[in-house]
């Protein structure tokens, strides 16, 4: 059933993104993200800080680590919970400002190793592919894109669930070069996960 269905999902997905164009999928996911995080994710930062209250440091670091890597990297971020993991860490660890300075360069390594995963592949897609009129037309639109906006794009685009998986692919296809994209991905993975502990062991720290 499960095969069945999937191959009819797919059918209708090339369907639509022939006839509209992808931007239709890009509202839908947004809008699937946002009401998983509000439904599911967020109950998980009052429960993760008591599962890992008598966890050790390192593996503390670990779970920051892996769940950061797998979130940036496609194939996995639609199911592990990095942006939540990263918020009952910082706030769990609100009274040790050293360990949440560890783990900033920890957290930030790993976002840009997962960015890194999806960039690479997609650039060599989009210089070694032959691709078709229509195909190579949006890329080309892609490509302007990315040489415009692409520190902007890829320094924010980071920041956000729905988006930070498919940024470092579209920075790729559009063959954005590798010194600015690893200057935005770098700059912008140490601001986002600054922010996101400090912040989260200043405002949820207390109240846990």
């Amino acid at each position: 059933a499960a095969f069945i269905s999937s191959l009819f999902v797919m059918r209708f997905f090339l369907l639509t993104i022939r006839k509209y164009g992808i931007w239709m999928w890009a509202v839908y996911l947004f809008a699937a993200a946002s009401l998983i995080i509000t439904d599911e994710m967020l109950p998980l930062i009052w429960e993760v800080p008591d599962v890992i209250e008598n966890l050790e440091p390192r593996i503390i670091v670990g779970v920051l680590f892996m769940a950061l890597l797998l979130e940036a990297i496609p194939f996995t971020s639609a199911f592990v919970p990095g942006f939540v993991s990263m918020i009952a860490i910082g706030a769990y660890l609100h009274d040790d400002p050293w360990m949440i300075a560890a783990c900033i360069p920890i957290g930030a390594t790993a976002l840009i190793l997962g960015h890194l995963i999806g960039y690479i592949p997609a650039r060599q897609a989009r210089k070694k592919i032959h691709w078709n009129e229509k195909a190579d037309e949006r890329l080309m639109k892609t490509q302007r894109f990315f040489k415009k906006y692409g520190l902007w794009a890829v320094f924010f685009g980071g920041w956000w669930a729905p988006f930070r998986p498919f940024i470092s692919i579209a920075a790729g296809l559009g063959n954005m070069r590798p010194i600015p994209f690893m200057f935005a991905i770098v700059t912008g993975s140490i601001a986002w996960v600054t922010f996101v502990l400090i912040s989260s062991a200043g405002v949820l720290g207390g109240a846990l």
